[in-house]
């Protein structure tokens, strides 16, 4: 079981690591302006396909991680216990994995096709990016960061409950139900207008908030003693 664990740990601050680096490498950290707009963003995949690849591929290995990691707490943290919670959060665990595997393989695939389809008609290559970032950005990858915030919070009451984790974790495993409820508040106006503060509380602990509890959740693995 402590191999288990240890393995666990490892998985897990990769996937922290890839997480992050899916988005820097397509976002405004290395120029991209505006992934929404398509005329912008295809100009930026002409320039710069590598770093399209690059977070594409870190999607991948993030996927293929964070099965391990799964399946290696479900040995460690989970058992011996067998309840429906635990069960469920691992299953949603790999639901994560599956999204975030065909993210980034849509993502490896498309820089070469837009670019082909763009040459052929400049209105079409406008309308493929925007069919990518529909299914890739704002389907598979939400899908796969939904599946994984419900991971982290089932881990995290799981963990709270059995007292298998320490208590501060499992209380910054929560945070991801804060996107959610505001993104719920959000369909009575519009979060993109929300306060810049407003939006920093919903997009945090998406992109920060995850890896953060990745990161300690791997610290605490790679330490970790079977309780009798």
């Amino acid at each position: 079981m402590t191999s288990s664990a240890k393995i666990g740990g490892i998985a897990i601050l990769l996937v922290a690591f890839l997480y992050l680096a899916s988005f820097a490498f397509a976002s405004p950290l290395v120029g991209l302006e505006d992934g929404d707009n398509p005329a912008v963003s295809l100009e930026f995949i002409r320039q710069h396909s590598d770093f399209y690849f690059v977070s594409g591929m870190a999607s991948i290995l993030a996927a293929i991680t964070l099965t391990v990691a799964v399946l290696s707490i479900a040995d460690t943290v989970l058992q011996p216990s067998s309840s429906l919670l635990m069960r469920t959060s691992s299953t949603f665990g790999l639901f994560a994995a599956a999204f975030l595997f065909s993210h980034g393989v849509l993502r490896v695939q498309s820089p070469g096709t837009l670019l082909y389809i763009e040459g052929l008609n400049h209105e079409w290559g406008l309308s493929a990016y925007l069919a990518v970032q529909m299914a890739g950005t704002q389907g598979l990858a939400s899908a796969g960061i939904f599946a994984l915030s419900t991971w982290e919070i089932g881990l995290s009451l799981a963990g709270w409950r059995s007292r298998k984790l320490p208590r501060a974790l499992s209380l910054l495993g929560i945070l991801p139900a804060l996107p959610w409820l505001m993104g719920l508040l959000g369909r009575l106006g519009s979060l993109g207008s929300l306060p810049d503060a407003l939006w920093l509380l919903y997009i945090g602990p998406i992109i920060l908030g995850i890896p953060l509890w990745c990161a300690v959740l791997g610290v605490v693995l790679l330490r970790w003693k079977p309780t009798t």
